[in-house]
Formats: structure tokens, sequence, C-alpha cells
């Protein structure tokens, strides 16, 4: 199954995109970190590029799916340049994420937990990645962005 993320604009410290896959069958909005040295360095979006999605499971993660490609690496790779572990995983605002990709339902501005101001996040995170790894797990497929 493929998968396409486009990147439709920038707000703040975060970087908003939609992610559809190429059944039509799901479509939803993505939050990353801002584009940072190319996408190259830790803690910023994804670099463009093609990617396999892989499962992956870590004790802070136990099971979600991460991108393997050209720049990343599903595993850390000592001194290789190399980034690794971008997953998708919940999560509403820019400070979830230090360079995976949170999908969400909408895009809006939400308040964080203790925090007073609004800030533009995405919304129904929690069912929309659910939704998401469900479908990667029922494919049959290889599957790749």
């Amino acid at each position: 199954m493929n998968f396409t993320l486009d990147r439709l604009f920038e707000y703040d410290a975060a970087t908003f995109g939609r992610l559809r896959n190429s059944d039509g069958d799901f479509d939803c909005m993505t939050l990353e970190p801002l584009l940072l040295d190319g996408g190259l360095i830790e803690h910023s979006c994804v670099p463009a590029g093609d990617y396999e999605l892989v499962r992956y499971s870590s004790p802070k993660y136990k099971h979600t799916w991460a991108l393997v490609g050209r720049y990343v690496s599903a595993l850390k790779e000592p001194q290789t340049g190399v980034r690794f572990g971008i997953l998708f995983h919940s999560g509403n605002w820019a400070r979830d994420t230090e360079g995976c990709i949170l999908p969400g339902a909408g895009i809006a501005p939400m308040r964080p937990p203790l925090e007073e101001e609004l800030e533009l996040a995405v919304t129904d995170s929690v069912r929309t990645t659910g939704r998401l790894i469900a479908l990667l797990d029922a494919s049959r497929e290889r599957n790749y962005l």
C-alpha cells in the first residue's frame, strides 16, 4: 500500500500536512516539527523522499510503524549520520514530537494542558493513529510513504 504525505504549511514550531493512502480509504492531517537542515537532523520533520513503513516497538511506543529509507533507519546506527526512529504516534501539539509524525483527524486551535494560550494542533490523534496502525497491520502488502 502506498501513502503520500503532502506538507501544507508551517506555523509556529510545527509543519502541518496531509497523509493519505493510494486506496483512498485513509486520509488524515499530520503534525511534524519544522524542517531543519533539510530534515537530516533530529527534531526536524521527515526529509522528502520515499520510505518503506516497517513494524516498530520500543519501551515507549509498544506497537507502531517506523519509516525506513535513504536518510532514515528504524534502529539507531552509531556514527552513520542517519536519522532513526521516525514513528507514527499520537500527540496533538509540536511539543509532543521530536521528529515523528503525529496523525490527526483535523487541524484546530487547542489549549495544551496547564497552558493559557491556544496552539494550533491536530485533533483526535489517538483514534486517528489507531486507525492508521490497524490499516497498516491488516495490509498484506509492503507499505510505502
